[in-house]
């Protein structure tokens, strides 16, 4: 059987548009959405912008450190007579106390063993967490005015004045072991009484209130 180059032709392109219309038939149409559409693209943030972190992951921030209770511009003032201890903040008045003194309560120290409270000013020179009388601030006697009565009264020499000058000066401890006596504490363990062998002495509820809000250097100031 022969095949002109026509026939052969018209054969292939009745193939190619039925293969078309079969394509047609069986194409499954696209779903339909079954959201809201889209939102259009934009350049604008979509979303709250997101905080940034506070600590490195796994590290646990410390907690905050409470405020010192320490008053900077702390002061006392002793009045022998009236048996109180009053602190203050610059001029306002913070505690008032009642105190007990040394077992000869009325005038001035003179001298070790006298069993005075010493009169003047002086300031905190140290504070013993391990006081054995519960909590003690150190007084700094003796004073500049002490030792200059001390050398005129020929108690102590030239060498233990000038020590005691040169702490005032510093705002270090004073010698204490001259004849002028010193060790002079503000501490707990009772104000009921006269008792101490010429500190100053509070209940310990007091004394630790003091403890905890007055700075080393404050000034005292213990009047008749």
């Amino acid at each position: 059987m022969k095949y002109n180059l026509f026939d052969l032709g018209a054969g292939l392109l009745v193939g190619l548009l039925l293969l078309l219309v079969l394509k047609g038939a069986f194409e499954l149409p696209p779903p339909e959405p079954t959201g809201p559409p889209a939102p259009p693209l934009s350049d604008e943030p979509t979303a709250e912008p997101i905080a940034e972190p506070t600590a490195e992951p796994g590290r646990v921030l410390p907690p905050p450190e409470k405020p010192s209770p320490l008053i900077k511009n702390a002061r006392l003032l002793i009045r022998k007579k009236e048996r109180r201890l009053d602190l203050f903040a610059g001029d306002d008045l913070v505690k008032s106390c009642a105190i007990g003194l040394g077992f000869e309560p009325t005038g001035d120290k003179k001298e070790r063993g006298d069993g005075r409270t010493p009169e003047g000013v002086f300031y905190v020179f140290t504070k013993n967490p391990q006081s054995s009388y519960y909590l003690s601030l150190g007084i700094s006697y003796p004073g500049g005015e002490d030792a200059g009565r001390g050398l005129v009264a020929g108690l102590i020499d030239f060498d233990e004045y000038d020590a005691i000058i040169k702490a005032q000066h510093e705002r270090r401890p004073p010698p204490m072991n001259t004849r002028l006596g010193g060790e002079i504490y503000i501490h707990g363990h009772g104000s009921g009484s006269d008792w101490t062998l010429g500190c100053i002495a509070l209940n310990d509820d007091d004394v630790r209130e003091l403890f905890e809000k007055v700075p080393l250097g404050a000034e005292v100031v213990i009047e008749p």
